[in-house]
């Protein structure tokens, strides 16, 4: 599986404006997965603390604020090696953690060369309540569930993917016909014969009663297209 947003984790990774960052979004949408993914391409180890699952390492945090004290503690009891620029350091679940959200601030004023990242189910409560933020000190991510592209590409269709995103950057992209408004009987002009695939995958889709969004995907793509992708599956 390939995120997009791997290559937003690169630029921070690479910029001299690197704050410690925190991941935002949804339970289940795969925040954990992305940041260690990303540390397992493009850093030498990832330090991996999950502050759920392992309650006694915010103990770290509430005696001092010297990061490296902090690391050094982390070290010991986790026994995960920690080396400025090649360790991602990933704090996880950090929801319940107030003082580990608050050390962020020190890892950015007085230890810059230590890349950390953050992620915690219902996050953005935490952010919401009066406590103790390092308001200025940390980076922001975004992380939405997968889209329609990042399925086809975990699904092994990245041609129809890239044919999918020149669609998306055609200044005639207006043709394509809207799922809201497409009627699944009638064969868009876009597409004046559907492929053996088409015709099978579009049968196939009306007897489970899909969305329009796919029966306008099943109807307005060329076949040559269609012969690219997995879509055979469902003959």
């Amino acid at each position: 599986m390939k995120r997009s947003l791997l290559k937003n984790l690169v630029e921070w990774k690479n910029s001299p404006r690197r704050k410690p960052l925190i991941l935002k979004g949804v339970r289940q949408v795969g925040k954990t997965w992305l940041l260690k993914e990303f540390g397992r391409l493009y850093y030498e180890n990832v330090a991996y603390f999950n502050f759920d699952e392992n309650e006694e390492y915010a103990q770290f945090f509430e005696t001092t604020k010297d990061v490296g004290r902090i690391l050094q503690n982390l070290v010991m009891a986790s026994g995960n090696r920690i080396l400025p620029e090649k360790t991602l350091v990933v704090f996880d679940e950090i929801q319940d953690a107030p003082k580990v959200l608050n050390s962020l601030k020190y890892f950015c004023e007085n230890a810059p060369e230590y890349h950390v990242a953050c992620a915690g189910s219902l996050l953005g409560i935490t952010l919401a309540k009066r406590t103790s933020f390092p308001v200025g000190k940390v980076n922001f991510m975004q992380v939405d569930p997968m889209t329609f592209s990042e399925f086809l590409v975990a699904n092994g269709d990245e041609r129809f993917a890239e044919y999918l995103a020149s669609v998306d950057r055609s200044p005639t992209r207006s043709s394509i016909p809207s799922a809201k408004n497409s009627n699944p009987t009638l064969l868009p002009a876009v597409c004046p014969s559907p492929s053996r695939y088409g015709r099978k995958i579009a049968t196939w889709m009306r007897s489970k009663r899909r969305s329009p969004i796919f029966l306008t995907l099943t109807n307005g793509i060329s076949p040559s297209i269609l012969t690219l992708t997995n879509f055979r599956r469902f003959q």
